[in-house]
């Protein structure tokens, strides 16, 4: 609104008033006034002089100050007696004003209708009273609008509206004391927005202020407040109403010739009213203009016209001019073209063929107002090009309103490019001293145009490569006339943002791209679909619009993408829906390269993840798990049920599952992978699921796998396929005269210690016997036991671990037999193998004295 910034407020100094009218003194007191804005300042006029900040004209001033005393204060000033009064004509609404509960003096308003003040008489030094009521605005409304600046706060003065005491600002009190002094009563009533709005309503300030260049532009009368009296205000004011009816260059002519009084005129032109920006549209729709300054009124016109010529005045006719009028004369002239009047004068002249709401914005940088917003508001009125959809609105954020102005600056202008939209961004941005890119972020509260939901913020940076402009910002802020250039540029780069909008699941994005551009729906980026990059990130909705718009639910990803095709992805999420509804398509739940099928086959994801619930909806639409090792990759990951789960299948389905496929084979081919991979913790879960009973001969097959181990030194492999029903005792190994061994025999030959503690441990039988060639006849056989061929190859701790074993297991009355004794005596001092002999017959304890000195001399 109205309100101004500190920069522009009018300050109370001592020394006394250059006006010499009777009711200003009286009104007023001695003090005179500085205007901060304007850089002029006045001291005590006895011998002293009136300076000004500007050191180039401080002489010629002090001349204009000793002529213009001796001025005669009748001048042809206008009074406000001589103008016409003017009465309320229009509608009034019933009844003044009602006070509410809280003392409020305002009440709804309807809006169709404003409120004027009439001031009440009163004498000179008593409070000012005034009456408030409402009217219907109507052409035929008669009333007087004020044009003045609020001055700085806070509201400290005040005065009577309807009985009610409302505290106003000091410039306003002082315009008030002002027109009651000069019978300004007879003008019958007021708008003066401070008091005719009710600031504290933002719903009718609103209302209100879109009304304003409707109420200044239907007004008989605006008078322009430019404060009281002083720095010979009262001198300027004549010399308008000398000149009212002479030409221009006569009116600069005699200000050059030191005749007239410039200076005070370049002073008024200084005052803080000219500073502020809602002047242009207050001033420029007024249909009568008048200037009043204390008890001094003039007429628009010879004012502006004076400033316009001042302007265009040639320096060179100085030239001709004596000496003592060149000083005073070019100094006014130069003063006065660069002053705050002279701006809004020029541009409210240049508003005579109207500019267009960007272009005025740029125009006004230098005036001021205290809310940024009104800065575009206060130009609402006066700008040439339709802005309906800017109202005015003190809830709305910046980048709302700073859009809504770029919008209608393209409705005349259409951008070039994105770079000339974002260069007009940076310009808007500039002038409301915000943050680079401020406009570009999205911070409204409306709903997206091509969608009903309502934007929070978008996650795609959706638009040209290293660029702020976006299909977001274009799309929340409607900015139709830059659509068609971002698509041009956008084109080359369609199919990289439809892969990322379809992998992040952005709806309204895929929704744009498949209405604005057409492209292969199928195309692969970075070797992956964009149906499986949807697919693999859980994005059902987007799944669903990709297959609705013809993606091929089987299209297989290239190169080294880490799943086959959109399946596989959606199955190793755990995308229970996604699976289903790519199944419903037509997805082939046992497709497969057969280079990877390990990473392909949609049941080895489910079983890599652990997806029971999923694994049984690709069982149930006919997935094989013949085709991959299914149970060993489930194994590895650690999932028990998933491996009794695939168990349980290959049992029930026999009459599919045979041969090759049998529960036998896949049982045996997935316990040899993991024990070639020596995978302890996959061995423990496949042989602990619950359903190994199911699988035929599995002792056997546990017993092959512990061979292989065997042979390649796994013992802790051993360790666990013993723990879990391998046959220790099992002849499985041809030697060298074609006949089977054990493996406690075999590893005894191999003098593999380690092995052999695993095997007692695991029960193997030491009493044991298999066939081997005679040392001293190449053709004959004999039966061995473990300890004897520990003892013929000297692996003396091997046969102290059997023979630990043989006492610790008697089996029936243990003790060692025949074989047994020579191995033990070849081993030991035929000595110590006697006394053990004589304790072994006579006594079948096992853990006697006797027997357990004798075991302590043979493990010495």
């Amino acid at each position: 609104m109205n309100q101004e910034g500190p920069s522009l407020i009018m300050r109370s100094v001592s020394g006394k008033s250059i006006s010499s009218h009777r009711n200003s003194e009286e009104i007023y007191g001695s003090a005179s006034y500085r205007e901060v804005g304007c850089g002029m300042s006045n001291r005590d006029t006895d011998g002293k002089q009136l300076g000004v900040t500007r050191t180039t004209i401080v002489e010629g001033l002090d001349i204009h100050i000793q002529r213009r005393r001796s001025l005669k204060q009748e001048d042809n000033c206008t009074a406000f007696d001589e103008l016409p009064l003017i009465e309320g004509t229009s509608e009034e609404i019933e009844g003044p004003p009602q006070r509410n509960r809280q003392g409020y003096i305002y009440r709804d308003l309807p809006n169709d209708c404003i409120r004027l003040l009439k001031i009440l008489p009163g004498e000179k030094s008593s409070a000012v009273h005034c009456e408030l009521r409402e009217f219907v605005l109507t052409s035929e409304l008669k009333y007087v609008a004020l044009s003045y600046t609020w001055g700085r706060g806070p509201d400290v003065d005040k005065i009577m509206i309807n009985d009610y005491e409302v505290r106003i600002r000091r410039n306003l009190l002082r315009f008030l004391h002002q027109a009651r002094a000069s019978h300004l009563d007879r003008f019958q009533w007021l708008w003066i927005d401070a008091l005719c709005i009710n600031q504290n309503d933002n719903r009718e300030r609103m209302h209100q202020v879109d009304l304003m260049a409707q109420i200044y532009q239907a007004a008989s009368i605006v008078i322009v407040w430019l404060g009281p009296s002083y720095n010979g205000s009262d001198v300027a004011f004549a010399h308008f109403n000398r000149t009212i009816h002479r030409g221009r260059a006569d009116m600069v002519r005699k200000m050059s010739a030191g005749k007239s009084s410039g200076l005070y005129i370049a002073a008024l032109c200084y005052r803080p009213y000219w500073r502020r920006l809602w002047i242009l549209q207050e001033t420029f729709l007024a249909k009568h203009l008048l200037l009043m300054c204390g008890a001094r009124i003039s007429p628009w016109q010879p004012f502006r016209d004076l400033l316009l010529e001042a302007r265009e005045y040639d320096s060179d006719a100085m030239l001709t001019l004596p000496k003592h009028s060149r000083l005073a004369g070019g100094l006014e002239l130069t003063f006065i073209p660069k002053s705050p009047a002279m701006f809004v004068v020029d541009l409210t002249w240049k508003q005579d063929n109207k500019q267009i709401l960007h272009d005025l914005l740029f125009e006004t940088t230098s005036l001021q107002c205290a809310d940024p917003r009104d800065k575009v508001y206060a130009l609402l009125g006066i700008a040439a090009q339709s802005h309906s959809d800017i109202r005015p609105d003190y809830d709305v954020m910046m980048p709302d309103l700073l859009n809504a102005v770029l919008r209608n600056y393209h409705q005349h202008l259409p951008p070039k490019d994105l770079n000339n939209v974002f260069s007009h961004c940076h310009a808007l941005e500039r002038i409301f001293e915000l943050e680079q890119s401020a406009m570009l972020s999205m911070t409204g509260r409306r709903t997206d145009m091509h969608t009903s939901n309502t934007i929070i913020g978008p996650e795609l940076h959706f638009g040209l490569p290293n660029s702020p402009i976006t299909w977001w910002w274009i799309s929340f802020y409607r900015h139709v006339l830059i659509e068609d250039t971002f698509w041009s540029e956008f084109e080359p780069h369609i199919l990289r943002f439809y892969y990322e909008a379809a992998g992040g699941g952005d709806i309204p994005a895929l929704s744009v791209l498949f209405d604005r551009a057409k492209f292969d729906v199928d195309f692969t980026h970075n070797d992956e679909r964009p149906l499986a990059h949807a697919a693999r990130n859980g994005h059902a909705k987007a799944v669903h619009m990709l297959l609705r718009k013809g993606a091929g639910v089987n299209a297989i990803n290239h190169g080294t993408s880490e799943f086959l095709n959109a399946l596989c992805g959606a199955v190793a999420g755990g995308y229970y829906n996604i699976v289903q509804a790519l199944i419903d398509a037509g997805a082939d739940v046992n497709a497969m390269r057969r280079s990877y099928p390990e990473h392909d086959l949609p049941l080895i994801q489910a079983a890599k993840h652990g997806h029971l619930d999923i694994a049984e909806l690709l069982l149930d639409n006919g997935a094989d798990i013949s085709k991959s090792n299914v149970l060993a990759t489930a194994s590895i990951a650690g999932h028990t049920r998933l491996v009794e789960h695939f168990m349980n299948e290959l049992d029930q389905e026999r009459g599919y599952y045979h041969g090759f496929r049998s529960i036998s084979k896949i049982f045996s081919t997935t316990l040899t992978k993991l024990c070639e991979k020596r995978n302890l913790q996959a061995l423990v879960v496949l042989l602990s699921a619950s359903t190994l009973s199911l699988v035929p001969e599995a002792s056997v097959i546990l017993t092959r796998e512990m061979v292989l181990a065997a042979k390649a030194a796994q013992w802790e492999v051993v360790k666990v396929l013993l723990e879990f029903g391998a046959d220790v005792n099992h002849k499985s190994f041809y030697n060298d005269v074609g006949a089977y061994e054990v493996l406690l025999h075999r590893a005894t030959r191999f003098g593999q210690r380690d092995l052999v503690e695993v095997l007692l441990e695991a029960g193997a039988n030491v009493r044991a016997t298999c066939e081997y060639r005679r040392d001293d006849d190449y053709g004959s056989k004999e039966t061995k036991t473990a300890l004897m061929i520990a003892r013929e190859r000297s692996y003396t701790r091997i046969a102290e671990l059997i023979l630990a074993n043989m006492q610790a297991h008697p089996e029936g009355g243990g003790g060692l037999d025949k074989d047994d004794a020579k191995s033990g005596s070849s081993i030991r001092s035929t000595k110590v193998f006697r006394i053990w002999r004589k304790i072994s017959v006579r006594t079948q304890k096992s853990h006697s004295p006797a027997r357990i000195t004798m075991r302590k001399l043979v493990r010495r």
